[in-house]
C-alpha cells in the first residue's frame, strides 16, 4: 500500500494592521504552517505570536484539518503583548532582516554564509560557466556586494533609555531609528506595541516604519524575500565574543564604518558575582544545563574582561607593588607582575606555562574533588599584553583564610602539613598518576601534589585546592630547573608510553603475531590487535615524581621511568606522527591544525625543530631510496609487470616525498609565526610595528637592510626556542605566515589584506585571546571523540548513533562540536550512498564553520571539497565546478607549494571541461605557469600538460595536443599512459593532411 501525498492546502492569514494575506502549505500540521509564517516575505517580521482558528490557538497537537472551509483554512496572527525582553527580541530580528543582506551586514549577529551564497547562486546548471575570478579569493568579490536595498540608515538602542517614571508608564525601551530619507525618530516599545506617538501603536516595527518611510514602504518586501531565501541558520543570531579564530572580516574596505555590532545584539549582562563553580553547581539539571552553563561562563568572562579594560583605563586601584588587582572575587595580574614570583622557575614564560598547565589539569582534579573547591584559572591575552586571572579563594586577600597544606604564601622556608588534605590528595596521587615525592622545608614528608598546590580554608568553612598546576612530569629533554621549569610532558604521551610499557612486558609473544615493536606493536592481523586489546584491558597506571627537575625538588637523582618517558616521546610518538599525519595526509593543513595533531598524539609544541629535523631527514632517506630504485631500474631488464610496479612504488615515494616538502615550509612558516609572537610579545610593540614586521618577514616592504635585520632575529629566536636552525624564509608561505601572526595576536583585519602589503588601514579590530577551561565542550569532545574512533575503526553503525545522539541532545546549534558532529554524520551517509542527506549535512556543518574559521582553514577546504564530490555524484555539475575552483583559489592563496594544488587543478579543470573547454584550459594555463611555487617533483607537471593535451584533442587542435603530450613524456618518460597517448596524437597528426587532402578535392 502505497502512502498518500500530502494535499496542498490554501491558507489565508488575518491579522490587526495587514490586509487578509494569502498563501499555500504543502502539508497541512501545525509545525509547517508556523515554518511557513516565520519564512514567508510578509509575515516574518511578525513575532511574539500565536495562530488562532475558529477551534482556538493552534498547538503543535492541534488537527487542522477540522477547521477547513471549502478546502481553505481561515486563520489569524494574534500578536501577543509585550515584555522587555519580547520587544528586544522583535527589535533584533527587525534589524537582521533589515541589515543582514546590506552593507551594514556586520552590525547584526547573523549574515548570508559563504557556501550559502554559493548555492544560492550556482545550484542550477547554466550553459556558461561563471569566470573563476568571480568566485576566486578569500571572500568571493560579488559575495561582498550588498544584496538588498538600505531600508534605513540607522537603527538601534537609544541613547537615553526610558526614566522610571516612563517605565511606570509602561515604556519597556527606547529605539533611534534614522529613516533613508533621514528622518531621525525615537520609537517607545510597551507592551502593547511600538510607537512614536502615543494614539498610533504597531504590533510591529516594519508597520511603524512604513508609516514613517515610503523608501522602506516601497522596498521592505523585496528585502525580506531574499532574507527568507537564507538558510535558516543564517538567519539565527551568533553570540560568541570569545571567537579568537576568523582574522578576516567578510566587508569591503569602505565598509568600516559599519563593522559596529549594534547595541541591541550587546544586552547580556556580563556580571557575575561569586564562585563560577559554585553558581554552576547550583544551576537546574535539566535538558537546558549545558545551555545555562554555557551563558554562565560567557557571563564570566565577559565579566573578567569588563575588569581588564578597567585596570586599563585606571579605574581600579593595584593591590601590591607587583600591580596585581582584585575585581569582583576574581584575582587578575599582568604576567609581567608575576614573573618576580617565577624568578627562580623561569620568569614570566615559566610563569605563562604553568598557569596553562593550571587550566589544563583543572577539569581533572574537578571531576574527582569529592566536595573540595578547586581554583580556577583563565589567560587573556590582549594583543602583546598576557593576564592571569584566578577566582579568589574567599579571605585569602584579606588573610582571613588559611593555608594550612603547602608552601607558606610569605615563607618558602615553611611547609604546612594538614592531615585531611594531606589525606586526600594522597587518594588523588593515585587516580592521576603523581607519585609521592620529596620537596624542601617539608621535613623528609612526601607530598602528593606538585609543590606549589596549597590546601587552604577558605574564610567561608569551605576546602579549597589552589594551584594545582600540573599532575605530569617535567621534559628529562629539558633539564635545566630554571630556564626549563614550565615544560612538561602531555597526558596524552604520558597514557601512551603507559600503553607501551605494558604492552613491551609481551614483547615476544606479540612479536611473534607480527607487531612491530618500533612502532608501539602495531600491526594488521587479527589475532595481534584482540591480543593488544586484551592486555591494555588491565594497563598498569606509572606514577610519577612531578617535582622532579625542579628547584623544590629534595630528590638527589632523576626518576629513571622520567628519562624512559622523555626517551620514548623522541623515538617512538614524534616518528610516528611523521609517518602517521605528516607524509600521508594529503589534505591541506597549517601550522594550527599540525600542532594540534601533535598536541593530540603529546608531542608539545616546542618540538616543532625535533619534527622538522625528522621530516627532513626523511626526505633525504626517500630521495636516495627513489634514485637508487630508478638507477637499478634503467641497468637492468624487467617484465613489463614488474617494470609497472617499480614505476608505481617510485610515484608513491616522490607523492610522499612532495607532502613531506609541503609539510616542511608549513612546520617552519610556523616557528616564525610563533617567533615572531615570542620577540613582540617581549618587546611590547604596538600594533604599526608588528605590520612593519609582517611586511619585512613577508618581504612587501623594507629595504633589504631592514628585511636582513628582522629574519635575522627572527632566525636565532628559532634556535633558541626550537633548536632549529631556518635557512629561509618560504617565500610561497607568505600569506600563511601573514594570516598566522594576525590570527595569533586576534588581529582582525579587511580580506584583501592577505594578497597586498599590509597598512594599519586594513586592521577592523583587536580581540582578547581566552584560554579557559569550558565545562559543556569537556563532555562534548569526548564524545565526539568516541564516535570518531569508531568511525576510524570502520564501525558506522555505533559512530552514527552517537553522533545523531550528541546532534539531538545539543541546545546550542552553533556549538563547535556540532560543526564536527554533522561532518561525520555526513561522511557516514555518503558510504551508506545516501548523497543528499549527505549534502545537506555538509552545508549545516559548513555554515557553522564559517563562524568559527577562515576561509582558507583546512576545516573549511575540506568540506568543500567533500561538497563538491557530492555535487557531482547528484549531478549539479555547475556547483561541482564552482566548488573545485572554490578549492582550488583558496589552496593557490595560502598552500601554493602544496601538493594538493596540482590535484584541484586538475579536478577543477575536468569539471570545466564538461561544459566549456575554454575554461578548463585557462585553468591549467594558470597552473602550468604557476608550477615554480609548488613543492613537488617535476613528473607531477606532466599531468597538467597531459591533460592539456586532452583538451587540444577535443577542440580539435592536434598541432598543440602534440606539443603538449609531447612535453609529458620530457618530464617523465617513464609513464605509460603519456606514452599511449603520444602514439595516438602522432597517428592522428599523420593522418591530418591527407585527411586535409581529401576535403579539397572534394
Amino acid at each position: 500500500m502505497t502512502e498518500s501525498k500530502p494535499i496542498p492546502t490554501n491558507i489565508t492569514i488575518k491579522s490587526e494592521g495587514i490586509d487578509p494575506y494569502k498563501f499555500m502549505i504543502a502539508d497541512l500540521n501545525p509545525v509547517i504552517l508556523a515554518e511557513s509564517i516565520q519564512n514567508d516575505p510578509a509575515l516574518c517580521w511578525f513575532t511574539n505570536c500565536s495562530i488562532a482558528t475558529k477551534s482556538g490557538v493552534v498547538t503543535t497537537n492541534s488537527n487542522l484539518k477540522i477547521d477547513l472551509e471549502n478546502d481553505i483554512l481561515n486563520a489569524t496572527l494574534i500578536v501577543n503583548n509585550f515584555s522587555e525582553l519580547d520587544a528586544l527580541n522583535h527589535a533584533q530580528q527587525f534589524a537582521r532582516i533589515v541589515f543582514s543582506l546590506t552593507t551594514s551586514r556586520n552590525c547584526s549577529d547573523c549574515r548570508q554564509s559563504v557556501i550559502g551564497w554559493l548555492l544560492q547562486n550556482y545550484s542550477k546548471d547554466y550553459k556558461n560557466l561563471p569566470l573563476p575570478g568571480e568566485i576566486s579569493g578569500i571572500y568571493p568579490s560579488r559575495y561582498l556586494t550588498p544584496l538588498t536595498k538600505e531600508l534605513i540608515k540607522t537603527f538601534d538602542l537609544a541613547p537615553n533609555q526610558p526614566t522610571i517614571a516612563e517605565r511606570l508608564e509602561g515604556i519597556h525601551l527606547k529605539f533611534a531609528l534614522t529613516t533613508a530619507e533621514g528622518k531621525e525618530y525615537i520609537i517607545n516599545a510597551s507592551q502593547t506595541g511600538f510607537y512614536v506617538e502615543k494614539d498610533k501603536i504597531f504590533k510591529s516595527l516594519h508597520l511603524l516604519v512604513i508609516s514613517l518611510s515610503r523608501t522602506f514602504r516601497d522596498h521592505y518586501i523585496s528585502v525580506s524575500k531574499r532574507w527568507c531565501e537564507l538558510f535558516p541558520l543564517e538567519r539565527h543570531g551568533f553570540h560568541n565574543f570569545i571567537d579568537g579564530h576568523k582574522i578576516y572580516n567578510n566587508s569591503n574596505e569602505t565598509d568600516s564604518d559599519h563593522n559596529i555590532l549594534l547595541r541591541l545584539f550587546d544586552q547580556e549582562d556580563g556580571s557575575i558575582l561569586g564562585n563560577i563553580d559554585d553558581i554552576i553547581d547550583s544551576l537546574p539539571n535539566d535538558n537546558f544545563h549545558d545551555v545555562y552553563v554555557g551563558k554562565v561562563e560567557q557571563a564570566f568572562i565577559k565579566n573578567t574582561i569588563n575588569g581588564i579594560i578597567n585596570i586599563k583605563r585606571g579605574l581600579i586601584p593595584p593591590m601590591n607593588d607587583l600591580g596585581s588587582y582584585s575585581y569582583h572575587d576574581l584575582f587578575i595580574a599582568p604576567l609581567y607582575a608575576l614573573a618576580p614570583l617565577y624568578e627562580n622557575k623561569g620568569g614570566a614564560d615559566a610563569a605563562h606555562r604553568t598557569f596553562s598547565h593550571n587550566i589544563d589539569t583543572y577539569p581533572l582534579i574537578k571531576a574527582l574533588s569529592n566536595g573540595y573547591k578547586v581554583s580556577k584559572t583563565m589567560i587573556v591575552d590582549y594583543f602583546n599584553e598576557r593576564w592571569v586571572v584566578q577566582c579568589l579563594v574567599p579571605g585569602l586577600l584579606y588573610r582571613k583564610a588559611q593555608v594550612v597544606q603547602g608552601y607558606d604564601i610569605e615563607d618558602h622556608s615553611i611547609y604546612r602539613f594538614s592531615d585531611e588534605f594531606d589525606g586526600f590528595f594522597k587518594e588523588l596521587a593515585e587516580k592521576i598518576g603523581v607519585a609521592p615525592s620529596s620537596v624542601k622545608s617539608a621535613n623528609d614528608r612526601k607530598i602528593y601534589t606538585c609543590s606549589d598546590c596549597s590546601g587552604i580554608i577558605g574564610s567561608d568553612g569551605n576546602k579549597y585546592i589552589a594551584d594545582f598546576h600540573v599532575a605530569t612530569p617535567r621534559d628529562y629533554n629539558f633539564p635545566d630547573p630554571v630556564k626549563d621549569h614550565g615544560k612538561i610532558i602531555k597526558r596524552e604521551a604520558v597514557s601512551q608510553f603507559e600503553e607501551f610499557k605494558t604492552l613491551q612486558k609481551n614483547d615476544e609473544e606479540l612479536v611473534k603475531l607480527g607487531g612491530d615493536r618500533e612502532k608501539m606493536y602495531r600491526g594488521t592481523g587479527e589475532e595481534l590487535n584482540k591480543r593488544k586489546a586484551a592486555i591494555l584491558d588491565k594497563i598498569e597506571r606509572i606514577l610519577f615524581d612531578v617535582n622532579a627537575l625542579t628547584v623544590d625538588s629534595n630528590a638527589k637523582e632523576v626518576p629513571q621511568n622520567i628519562i624512559e618517558l622523555a626517551s620514548f616521546l623522541k623515538t617512538h610518538l614524534i616518528p610516528l606522527f611523521i609517518e602517521d599525519f605528516v607524509q600521508t595526509n594529503g589534505f591541506v593543513s597549517n601550522g594550527t591544525s599540525i600542532v594540534n595533531e601533535m598536541h593530540r598524539r603529546g608531542i608539545n609544541a616546542r618540538y616543532l625543530g625535533e619534527v622538522a629535523k625528522h621530516v627532513k631527514n626523511t626526505i633525504f632517506e626517500k630521495q636516495k631510496i627513489e634514485k637508487e630504485k630508478t638507477e637499478k631500474g634503467t641497468s637492468s631488464p624487467k617484465s613489463d609487470t614488474e617494470n609497472s610496479e617499480e614505476t608505481q612504488e617510485i610515484q608513491t615515494n616522490s607523492d610522499e616525498i612532495d607532502l613531506l616538502k609541503a609539510s616542511l615550509i608549513i612546520i617552519e612558516a610556523e616557528m616564525i609565526i610563533r617567533s615572531i609572537k615570542y620577540l613582540h610579545r617581549h618587546e611590547s610593540t604596538d600594533i604599526q610595528t608588528l605590520i612593519t614586521t609582517i611586511n619585512r618577514i613577508t618581504n612587501t616592504a623594507g629595504t633589504e637592510e631592514n628585511v636582513a635585520a628582522i629574519r635575522e632575529k627572527i632566525k636565532q629566536i628559532c634556535l633558541e626556542k626550537y633548536n632549529y636552525e631556518l635557512n629561509d624564509f618560504p617565500a610561497s608561505a607568505k600569506n600563511l605566515i601573514l594570516s598566522g601572526v594576525l590570527s595569533s595576536f586576534s588581529v582582525k583585519v579587511v580580506p584583501r589584506a592577505s594578497v597586498d602589503k599590509l597598512c594599519f588601514d586594513h586592521v577592523v579590530d583587536v580581540e582578547p585571546l581566552i584560554k579557559f577551561s569550558f565545562s559543556k565542550s569537556a563532555v562534548a569532545e569526548r564524545m565526539v571523540n568516541i564516535g570518531t574512533s569508531l568511525y576510524t575503526a570502520g564501525d558506522l553503525s555505533s559512530s552514527l548513533n552517537i553522533f545523531q545522539t550528541i546532534a539531538k541532545d545539543s541546545k546550542d546549534i552553533f556549538d563547535k562540536t556540532m560543526a564536527t558532529t554533522l561532518f561525520y554524520i555526513a561522511l557516514i551517509k555518503m558510504q551508506t550512498k545516501e548523497y543528499q542527506a549527505s549534502f545537506d549535512m555538509i552545508t549545516k556543518s559548513l555554515i557553522i564553520s564559517e563562524h568559527y574559521y577562515d576561509q582558507f582553514d583546512p576545516e573549511i577546504i575540506i568540506r568543500y571539497s567533500i561538497l563538491r564530490e557530492l555535487a557531482s555524484m547528484l549531478g549539479m555539475k555547475t556547483l561541482s565546478y564552482v566548488l573545485a575552483v572554490r578549492v582550488l583559489s583558496l589552496v593557490e592563496l595560502f598552500y601554493p607549494f602544496h601538493p594538493s594544488c596540482i590535484n584541484a587543478s586538475l579536478i577543477a579543470s575536468d569539471l570545466a571541461a564538461q561544459i566549456d573547454p575554454k575554461v578548463s584550459q585557462t585553468i591549467l594555463q594558470k597552473a602550468i605557469e604557476n608550477f615554480d611555487k609548488f613543492c613537488v617533483n617535476k613528473k607531477n607537471l606532466s599531468y597538467l600538460h597531459a591533460r592539456m593535451a586532452m583538451i587540444y584533442i577535443n577542440s580539435s587542435n592536434v598541432p598543440y595536443a602534440l606539443s603538449e603530450i609531447k612535453i609529458a613524456n620530457e618530464l617523465d618518460p617513464e609513464n605509460e599512459k603519456h606514452k599511449q597517448l603520444l602514439v595516438g596524437i602522432e597517428e592522428l597528426a599523420q593522418n591530418m593532411p591527407q585527411q586535409s587532402n581529401k576535403n579539397n578535392r572534394k
